[in-house]
């Protein structure tokens, strides 16, 4: 896939500098058509089809004159504008990995080729890390685990499906779009999806790929079980060694849709009475749905203790479940600490 993008500006080097920066870095993903006149570049767009166009604020563009198949945004000055002229607004002045994002995203609403492979790449795991009970630290453990795969120079993605929870808290990187623009595109068929997610994944320094929690978290209420399934589908064609998901713990459809998916699923407790019991509630939940779907859902579990005690805690008796390991309490340490202490525990590799 090659993208045919036609710039227009009247900042000559700064015009001169993009198509340089984007003609080294992305000379296999570009052809990029320069332009300092508007007549002379709706004339050459009438012959020659492009697929973005980009314009300085300085020229007010009838984009009825452009291809309906033509993706349009404006170049802008100053930082932190979503929009001009009720079009999308992509700042001029930020990283070229930033801009070219943002060109795949512009690209995406229009794009109708590449709708993904359809087909599940088999080679990713998706670990996804769960708790029947409150306050176990799941996030925590999920975010650590992560880091981990990164340390081991896996290529990883963080997916935070948690209803009210802060992916920033653990991960950082710029970018312009987040969730809810992922949310928008499984809603929205016509979008391409790999495409919106190539261009709104972010990098945190660690090396975990992640996507930015969504404007408003009820945004997640919008997902259904076939939004994450494919979801999860296409993250997997983008090449991901592991998907690790933390999610909030139910029977619901997109709960349920997360297990199916999953390779494995990890349950974080602390082994105090009332958290113990709640998991064996949850195991006997399962087993009854195992006799009525003919499904192996119990054979994907394994057990992580976090914040054991032995004074007021008890390990897991007679329900089969594989034991990881005990993660130690961290007194006086912020989460991004407690994450990087976890993210060094040998133990984490026996999760596969």
């Amino acid at each position: 896939m090659k993208i045919k993008l036609a710039i227009l500006g009247s900042d000559v080097s700064y015009l001169r500098k993009i198509v340089s920066v984007f003609n080294i870095k992305y000379a296999d993903n570009l052809e990029i058509y320069s332009f300092t006149d508007m007549d002379t570049m709706i004339s050459e767009l009438d012959e020659n089809r492009v697929d973005v166009v980009l314009a300085e604020e300085v020229f007010e563009v009838d984009t009825k004159r452009l291809s309906p198949k033509c993706g349009f945004a404006y170049l802008v000055d100053k930082q932190g504008i979503e929009s001009f002229r009720d079009q999308q607004a992509i700042p001029k002045f930020q990283k070229a990995d930033l801009i070219y994002r943002q060109i795949l995203s512009v690209y995406s609403e229009k794009a109708t080729g590449v709708m993904g492979s359809g087909e599940r790449d088999s080679s990713c795991r998706v670990i996804s890390f769960i708790s029947p009970s409150g306050g176990m630290g799941c996030s925590v453990a999920a975010a650590a685990y992560a880091k981990r795969m990164a340390m081991r120079q896996k290529n990883v993605l963080y997916l935070n499906l948690e209803l009210f929870t802060d992916t920033n808290i653990f991960f950082q990187g710029e970018g312009q779009f987040n969730f809810s623009d992922i949310i928008y595109a499984l809603r929205n068929q016509k979008t391409n999806l790999i495409l919106k997610l190539e261009s709104s994944i972010r990098q945190d320094r660690s090396g975990v790929m992640f996507l930015a929690g969504p404007k408003v978290p009820l945004d997640l209420k919008e997902l259904k079980a076939e939004n994450v399934k494919r979801l999860l589908m296409e993250t997997r064609n983008l090449k991901f060694d592991y998907i690790v998901i933390d999610s909030d713990f139910g029977l619901d459809d997109v709960s349920m849709a997360v297990w199916n998916e999953a390779n494995g699923v990890i349950a974080v407790t602390d082994g105090e009475a009332i958290s113990n019991r709640k998991l064996e509630y949850m195991c006997e939940a399962f087993k009854i749905l195992e006799k009525k779907e003919d499904n192996s859902y119990l054979g994907k579990l394994s057990l992580l203790y976090n914040k054991f005690s032995n004074k007021t805690g008890a390990l897991v008796q007679g329900m089969g479940i594989p034991e990881i390991g005990g993660i130690p309490r961290y007194e006086h340490a912020t989460a991004g600490m407690i994450v990087d202490k976890i993210a060094s525990l040998d133990f984490l590799d026996k999760i596969v």
